[in-house]
C-alpha cells in the first residue's frame, strides 16, 4: 500500500505544468514507513520504502533516546543509498 500511495503522490506532484519534463524527487513519511520517490517527465523511475515512519520510530525509541534515533535513521538511509548507488552502476 505504501508504494501505491507514494506513486500517487509522485504522479500528482509531477502533473504540475511547471514541472513538466523535469526530474522530480520527493518523499512521503507515514506512520509505519517513509517512501522516497524519483522520476522524470511524469514517469516514476524509482521508489524506496524504508521502515522510518513517525509512529514506528516513536514507539521504538520513545523519549530520551534521540541520539539512538538519529543513528538508526542514518544507518537505514545509508543502506538505501548504498543499494541505490550499486543499482546505478
Amino acid at each position: 500500500m505504501a508504494a501505491r500511495e507514494a506513486e500517487l503522490i509522485f504522479r500528482g506532484a509531477a502533473s504540475d505544468p511547471a514541472w513538466a519534463g523535469e526530474s522530480n524527487s520527493g518523499g512521503d513519511v507515514g506512520g509505519g514507513s517513509a517512501e522516497f520517490i524519483e522520476g522524470q517527465a511524469g514517469r516514476l523511475e524509482r521508489l524506496e520504502s524504508v521502515p522510518l515512519g513517525a509512529v514506528r520510530l516513536a514507539e521504538q525509541f520513545g523519549e530520551g533516546r534521540f541520539a539512538e534515533l538519529c543513528a538508526h535513521i542514518r544507518a537505514e538511509l545509508r543502506r538505501v543509498l548504498v543499494h541505490y548507488d550499486r543499482q546505478r552502476r
